[in-house]
């Protein structure tokens, strides 16, 4: 199979996995979905190590080709 016939694939599958999810599932808003994994008041506050729990990393990914090419900072 050629890169061009690989690449139709693909995105027939992906095509395919979202038409399924769909069935089923109903499409969340990031914010939604972030809240939902990290209730309000799950990190450790600034500066107060006695707290124990863990911290968030934010990430923004440039939208060129949805990866990302240089992180800055």
């Amino acid at each position: 199979m050629n890169q061009q016939a690989a690449l139709e694939r693909q995105r027939a599958l992906y095509r395919e996995k979202n038409a399924h999810l769909g069935k089923y599932l109903e499409p969340v808003e990031p914010f939604e979905f972030y809240r939902e994994i990290f209730p309000e008041g799950s990190f450790e506050r600034r500066g107060h190590f006695e707290d124990a729990k863990g911290n968030g990393i934010a990430l923004v990914v440039p939208p060129k080709n949805g990866v990302a090419l240089e992180i800055q900072g």
